[in-house]
């Protein structure tokens, strides 16, 4: 009687684990959250220690025609950790100082981080980005945002993770992007109950490249979706140019848009940080890119390329 007891009482044991993991399994599966497997070494835990170079070269400078310069810091797949960091050639290097707290939710990682310095009198209005080929990204992430404010020592830090489908190829294409031309047009839109439609503003061509339509409650009561329509020509283009959509409110304060889902013939749809009541106004702008492709970067370290440098 006493074996039948323990024998039950392992059956229920197991099965009482398997429905704990079908019933994570389940919720990792409706959340979009990745599961870490608890007592198991990640990849990166995994990965050894690199032992930097006794004369590293210095970091790659890739400058822009109106003087800003993109220092490439170094590249990791360990985020982490601060012993696997390589140059752009893939020699092994000390970790960037400050060096981004980060914890990537993933198996396979690429860390790119680079420093912004403008020359002086330089306005904040520039944008910029970083951008991969090569390998099968997942998704982005931003590491540290606050590294990349204007007011960080030495310049502004812009710290990319690219989360991966697999490990990344031994090397690849690295895309810097500084937007700093000025803006090409510039709409402004009322967002008027007693105007019907809404008033377009232009500030350049006639044509009417951008056409506010209509403010949509969001997710969250903090939350609005801006409709817009783009031209044919625009909607062509939007890929290739800076753009850049605001909301403002009656005292004048100004915000961003989070992200954008575009529709069917042309239409866009932004998602803004600010209630559909407080919302007066509209402001959309675009400008052309300037980017910089650094080919042959080392993906992986202890390879050794040769990185080129080219206009995109």
């Amino acid at each position: 009687m006493d074996a039948k007891r323990r024998w039950t009482g392992i059956l229920l044991t197991a099965v009482s684990i398997v429905l704990i993991v079908a019933a994570i399994v389940y919720w990792s599966k409706n959340t979009g959250e990745r599961l870490v497997r608890v007592g198991t070494p990640t990849t990166s835990t995994m990965l050894p220690s690199l032992t930097v170079a006794a004369n590293p070269p210095a970091p790659m400078v890739v400058e822009f025609p109106q003087g800003t310069k993109y220092e490439i810091l170094g590249l990791t797949d360990s985020p982490e950790r601060a012993d696997r960091w390589w140059a752009v050639n893939g020699t092994p290097i000390a970790a960037p100082s400050p060096m981004p707290k980060a914890h990537a939710r993933a198996d396979h990682v690429l860390e790119v981080v680079v420093r912004r310095i403008d020359p002086a009198g330089t306005t904040n209005d520039a944008g910029w980005s970083i951008y991969i080929e090569g390998a099968k990204v997942r998704a982005t992430a931003l590491a540290e945002p606050g590294l990349a404010s204007t007011t960080q020592p030495g310049g502004p830090i812009l710290s990319y993770m690219f989360l991966l489908d697999d490990d990344p190829p031994p090397a690849g294409t690295v895309d810097l992007e500084l937007d700093w031309a000025p803006w090409t047009e510039r709409f402004d839109a009322t967002v008027n109950p007693s105007a019907s439609p809404p008033s377009t503003r232009p500030t350049s061509s006639p044509m009417a490249s951008f056409e506010f339509l209509q403010l949509l409650p969001g997710q969250r009561p903090t939350e609005t979706l801006v409709l817009a329509r783009f031209s044919p020509e625009q909607a062509k283009r939007r890929g290739k140019v800076d753009e850049l959509l605001t909301v403002t409110d009656a005292a004048g304060k100004e915000q961003s848009y989070w992200d954008v889902r575009e529709q069917r013939n042309g239409i866009a749809e932004f998602r803004v940080p600010m209630p559909r009541e407080d919302i007066v106004a509209v402001h959309y702008r675009y400008r052309p890119r300037d980017v910089r492709r650094l080919g042959n970067v080392a993906f992986q370290p202890d390879i050794h390329t040769t990185p080129s440098l080219s206009a995109k």
